[in-house]
Parts: structure tokens; sequence; C-alpha cells
């Protein structure tokens, strides 16, 4: 189709994992294939991890719930992956648990856990395995989690965990290493307002919808500024360094932009005016500008939408943490979270390091162990400044 330029629809996108299984077929059944693809790899992988197969498979739809992993079956049995032999016997929740487990001694890594939030996903599960029947979160949804990238909040160290007998129980390697003791408001959603802009809409409805989803947006960041300077931040930086830092999950590029062109500084100044000083007209310095908006990729596997308006800052942060919780530590640390969730961080969660895990994870105490409720940007621990150097430091926490 590419190559006569097919023009209905996005047919690339829609077609995306149809030829990625493809390829992964083709370098298990030609002999030389692999070698062949290895040396031109593009952007996908060869040698696919289960994890890839089931989080790529989200999207399509099934009759049965409990398709959604025993449809699987042949295409795993070719690759050479464990899984369990399809039983309809079993519950979904049997089902989309023991599948879980095989992926994750197949591929050896704790990835999976980033795809457990969604949201619908039905409460009998365990709170480790994702809701295989939810589409998830897109790559441009702020809630999405960022793997295989950046960050390294357990150093270098290794996945570790095993199953409970039953294998109804998690266990992995971490350190608890903090509490939750306030959360803020969320972000509303300002992506699909992004998109109508960047499509050319500039219909009065929109412009409406922006103006109140804007004013919500720029009170919720003040009282997230106000959280902020609660103390001095434990890494010794300022707290305002600290908060510029974190609204742009510390990218590099971001940080080194917003305060080489100074409107990070006209931002923070910005959001601690009234507002009759923001109506007599500083409040146009906050506004995006409605004629540019662009997308760009921070990985392989996330993605935001980016508007450059009249404050740059601005713009990027409204997109950027869009669904995204402030939330303040019994440690006097701060980050960002996934927000809205079936089950929302609240006071009293726990934060876990957990070795091999790029990003903390939020836990819940719960009888004798731990729900999984999320992943989250904390700073100043986020490159393993918390990690301990010896392992029996580590201990086992089990999700249920």
């Amino acid at each position: 189709m590419k190559v006569v330029h097919y023009k209905w629809g996005r047919w690339e996108e829609a077609m995306g994992l149809q030829k990625q299984l493809t390829i992964y077929l083709v370098a298990r059944r030609i002999t030389g294939a692999k070698a062949i693809l290895d040396d031109n790899p593009g952007d996908k992988q060869n040698s696919p991890l289960a994890f890839d197969i089931l989080t790529g498979t989200r999207k399509k739809l099934a009759g049965n719930e409990k398709d959604k992993i025993i449809a699987l079956y042949g295409l795993f049995t070719e690759m050479e992956i464990a899984m369990p032999k399809p039983d309809y016997s079993l519950s979904v929740e049997d089902i989309y648990r023991k599948a879980t487990v095989a992926a994750m001694n197949y591929d050896r890594t704790l990835w999976i856990l980033y795809h457990a939030p969604s949201d619908k996903r039905r409460m009998t599960l365990a709170s480790w395995v994702p809701d295989w029947a939810e589409r998830g979160f897109e790559p441009s949804n702020g809630r999405y989690g960022v793997l295989r990238d950046r960050f390294a909040a357990s150093g270098a160290s290794q996945p570790t965990f095993r199953f409970s007998s039953d294998e109804k129980a998690l266990i992995i390697r971490g350190k608890i290493i903090d509490t939750i003791i306030y959360k803020a408001e969320p972000l509303p959603d300002m992506v699909p307002v992004a998109l109508r802009i960047r499509a050319g809409d500039r219909s009065e409805d929109l412009q409406h919808t922006y103006m109140q989803t804007n004013h919500h947006t720029i009170k919720i960041l003040q009282s997230w500024i106000s959280v902020s300077t609660w103390s001095d931040y434990p890494t010794g930086e300022d707290s305002k360094d600290a908060l510029q830092r974190t609204l742009v999950q510390d990218l590099p590029e971001e940080n080194g932009k917003y305060t080489a062109d100074g409107s990070f500084a006209a931002w923070y100044h910005n959001m601690g005016l009234n507002d009759v000083e923001v109506t007599a007209g500083d409040f146009d310095q906050l506004s995006l500008d409605s004629q540019a908006v662009g997308n760009r990729s921070d990985s392989n596997l996330t993605m935001s939408f980016k508007m450059f308006g009249k404050n740059p800052f601005h713009s990027f942060v409204t997109v950027s943490n869009s669904l995204k919780c402030f939330f303040y530590t019994a440690n006097n640390y701060f980050g960002t979270a996934p927000d809205p969730l079936p089950e929302s961080m609240h006071a009293g969660d726990i934060i876990a390091l957990v070795s091999g895990l790029e990003m903390p994870l939020v836990l819940r105490p719960v009888g004798i162990g731990y729900r999984l409720i999320t992943h989250i940007y904390i700073h100043g621990v986020m490159y393993g400044e918390l990690w301990p150097e010896a392992d029996g430091v580590l201990e086992d926490i089990t999700l249920i």
C-alpha cells in the first residue's frame, strides 16, 4: 500500500500491528531472514517480547473477552513463547493472570506493570495484571508509562521477581523510600483541544472550550506551585528549579530551552498574579497560540503534543501534564503521577523503587501485601540517587 500511495485513511497506523507480526513470523520461518532484518532494524525489534505482542494487540476487539488472550495462542506457539493452553472454562481474570505470568517469565522484565492501570479495568483482577480487554493508554496520553528511556530510578539493577505458589501474587525486590502525604487536583485533558487546534479548527465552540479549560488549568497549576514551596527541596536545589524540571519530566532539551528563552521565569511570575492583574493583561501571556501546534516523541513508545504559544513553557506544560496530579511526600519530595485512575493515589500510599524498573511505583498497603496503583515521576530520585548500593538492603514487596 505504501508503494502504490494508498490514500484511503491512515492505513500505515492501522496496519502497524499486522506489519510487525509479519516481520516476527518471517524472521522465524525463513532461514537467514532475521539476520537481514536485524541489519536494517529501523525502529522495530525482530526478536519480540511477549510484552510487546500483548500490549500491541490491546486495541483489537474480540466478541469474547477471553479471546483477547486465547486467540493469540497459535502465534505464541510459533514464536516458541510458552503460554497456557486455551481453556474457556477459566474465568477472564484467571486467563489474563496466567498469560501475564507466562509473559513475564518469558521476557524476564517488569515493564508490563506500567500497563496495569487503565480507565475501566475490572477491580477483580490482581493489581499487577493488565485488563487485556481494555485498550490501555495511548502514547499521547499523559498517563502512559515511560520505559526503555532516560530514567533509571533503580540504577543499573536487573529485574528480580517471582510468583507465589498459586501465582496470584507477584513478589518483587525493592526499597520503600517515602509516603504520599498530599495530592493536588490533576490537570484536565488538554490533548483533544490541542488536536482540534492542530487540525485547523477555529470555531467559536473550541475557543470557549479552550478558555474554560485553560482557566481551570491555570488555577490548578497555581496550587501546584504553592505546594512546591512548602519546604526546601531535599536535593539542595531551589524548589523553583526543581518544579521546572518536574513539570517537563526533566527532559534536558526542554529544561535548557525554557531557561534560555525566559519563558519559565515569565510563567512563574505570571502564575503569582491575582485574577485582576491577569485580566489586566498578563493572562494574554499564558494563552496558547492557535496558529502553531506540533507534535514530538520522547521515545519510540511515547509521544506528547506540544502547542507553541506566547508562553512556550505554559503551552508545553498544559499538554505534557494533562491527566496528571501533583503530589508531596513525607520527606519533602514532589512529583507528578497519572490521574485519574480507577484507583488513584492518595495520602498514605507508599513509594517504592523496584529492581529493574526505571520509574518508581506507588503502592497501597492492603493486608499482607500491596496493591499497585501507578508509576510516577518524583524529582530527585529518577537517576538512582536513592537506590542502595548493596542488594542486602532490598526487601521483598508482595503485589496482590
